[in-house]
C-alpha cells in the first residue's frame, strides 16, 4: 500500500513531463528562469494565452501527464506553468514555435476528426 506522501505533488518531477510537451525548445528558458531563482510554482504575471489556446494547452499536457492515482497536469497547475514560461522566459521566436506546435495539434485535430482537440477523444488525442 502506497504512503500518503508517495501521491504529493512534486512540480519539479513534472518539469520531466513539460519538457517532453515542449521539447528542446523548453531547455533554454527553463535554465534562464532557473538562474533567476524562478519558482515552478509561479503563475502569469502576463496573461499571453487566449482561453482556447489555454484550453488545448490545458487538454495536451494533461494526456502526458495524466491524472492516476497522482495529481494529473491540470491539477498540478502545469497548463498555468508553461504559460508563465512563454510570457515571462521564452524569447518571442522561442514563443512562436511552441504556438506553431500547439496549432499544428489543433489543425490536425481540426483536419481529421472535424472537432476542436478539446472535443475529441483521448485516444483521438494520442494520435
Amino acid at each position: 500500500m502506497a504512503h500518503d506522501h508517495d501521491h504529493r505533488l512534486d512540480r519539479r518531477h513534472l518539469l520531466t513531463g513539460i519538457l517532453a510537451m515542449v521539447g528542446g525548445v523548453a531547455v533554454a528558458p527553463i535554465a534562464r528562469a532557473s538562474q533567476a531563482g524562478m519558482d515552478p510554482g509561479d503563475t502569469p504575471a502576463n496573461p499571453y494565452m487566449t482561453a482556447d489556446q489555454r484550453a488545448l494547452t490545458a487538454a495536451v499536457s494533461e494526456r502526458i501527464i495524466p491524472t492516476t492515482d497522482t495529481p494529473g497536469a491540470i491539477a498540478a497547475e502545469v497548463p498555468a506553468f508553461i504559460e508563465m514560461m512563454l510570457s515571462e522566459w521564452y524569447w518571442q521566436d522561442e514563443r512562436d514555435m511552441v504556438m506553431a506546435g500547439l496549432s499544428a495539434i489543433e489543425a490536425f485535430a481540426r483536419k481529421t476528426y472535424g472537432k476542436p482537440f478539446t472535443a475529441i477523444t483521448p485516444l483521438q488525442q494520442d494520435a
